[in-house]
């Protein structure tokens, strides 16, 4: 289906078939790099839209929407458990959905992205360390594409394929500094860290209306009638599975709830929506309109961080100081060394020996083997 005999569109059964026969058995114990492409503009949980892989100097871009679930999901399985590693750049979101969609993930992963940041890099993206590392300009272009759109055109494909085309290279070349860095063991713990990522569910946030535009300038009644109207759409959108704003824009919620009190307003709002709407959804929608709840003082705020006793927060501001220190050192980002959070955690942790801090979430073998002597002496100041 391409004019490049190294690029194979998987979209219908019987090329999957000649995939599944002749190239997976092929990949087993290989390293074949992943990536996917997530529709999310549509529907109210994202799906994945397209599968792109390469491997052996083939790339091949399996088309999730045409293809048979069963079939497809026995391939990537195969995938997943049977090649040596997936090769990945920014693993989290490929892996949570695949994991998602499919039930399952890649057993053991490699990441591009966390190579480059144990490397120090501050631009870590893909196209950013393609042209740092190999000189090559992506066309992000189709960045934004619209991926539930069928066929997919030729600019779309070039896109999908230069995510994964070239990650063999890349990866190549940065694992050989991470290892004459040190870095190795961190990296692979990272990595091995990534397939433990659970799918993630589409949550409600009570709080979402606040971060839209032009919702700083309504009056009390205005934002309650928006924070109720924030919560319809978001049950209508998964009772019918629409992206929430396929159920109301962001700039129609601030038309219902300023001109809420007025039918007229809300009839023309309608209309002009093409909103259909059963009596029981139009009635909800009136209360909200009418007669919405008053939003939660306690929510205006978000969520704090409860306030550190004196002792915590002196370690903490050690703590601070120490991570500045040794980014500088040793050329990694703050946040990425030891995120905050993490050092409010050691903070706030009495431990017994240097072992102790073991116990922490997301305190890594590799931070105990480098750091945990200096946090035990700022803890014992």
């Amino acid at each position: 289906m391409s004019a490049d005999p190294r690029l194979f569109l998987i979209d219908d059964i019987d090329a999957l078939g000649r995939f599944t026969s002749s190239v997976l058995p092929e990949l087993e114990g290989a390293c074949v790099a992943l990536d996917i492409e997530e529709e999310n503009t549509l529907h109210f949980r994202p799906r994945v839209a397209l599968v792109q892989i390469s491997a052996r100097g083939r790339d091949f871009i399996l088309d999730p929407l045409r293809l048979p679930s069963d079939p497809l999901s026995s391939a990537l399985e195969f995938l997943c458990f049977g090649a040596g590693c997936m090769l990945l750049h920014g693993a989290r979101n490929d892996i949570v959905g695949i994991k998602r969609d499919f039930g399952f993930g890649p057993h053991r992963v490699r990441d591009t992205q966390i190579c480059a940041r144990f490397l120090g890099f501050r631009a870590f993206g893909l196209a950013a360390l393609l042209e740092a590392e190999l000189g090559l300009s992506l066309d992000k272009t189709e960045r934004r594409s619209d991926w539930s759109e069928r066929p997919l055109s030729p600019a779309q494909l070039a896109y999908a394929r230069a995510d994964t085309a070239h990650l063999h290279e890349l990866d190549a070349r940065l694992r050989e500094r991470v290892s004459q860095a040190g870095w190795l063991d961190a990296v692979e713990e990272e990595e091995e860290a990534m397939t433990a990522l659970a799918p993630e569910d589409v949550t409600f946030d009570p709080d979402g209306w606040r971060r839209i535009k032009k919702r700083g300038a309504m009056e009390d009644a205005e934002k309650d009638r928006l924070a109720a109207l924030w919560a319809w759409r978001h049950r209508l959108a998964e009772t019918y599975n629409l992206n929430p704003t396929k159920v109301l824009p962001p700039w129609a919620l601030v038309q219902f709830a300023g001109y809420g009190r007025l039918p007229s307003a809300r009839s023309s709002l309608w209309t002009a929506l093409g909103l259909r709407l059963g009596p029981d959804e139009r009635q909800e929608l009136e209360h909200c309109l009418t007669k919405p709840p008053r939003r939660a003082s306690a929510q205006s705020g978000g969520s704090r961080t409860p306030r550190l006793a004196p002792a915590a927060s002196q370690r903490l501001e050690a703590l601070m100081a120490w991570r500045h220190h040794e980014a500088e050192r040793s050329g990694l980002e703050e946040g990425w060394l030891a995120p905050r959070h993490l050092l409010e955690a050691i903070a706030l942790h009495r431990a017994n020996s240097p072992e102790d801090f073991a116990s922490i979430p997301e305190v890594r073998r590799w931070r105990i083997a480098r750091y945990a002597e200096d946090w035990w002496r700022i803890g014992k100041r």
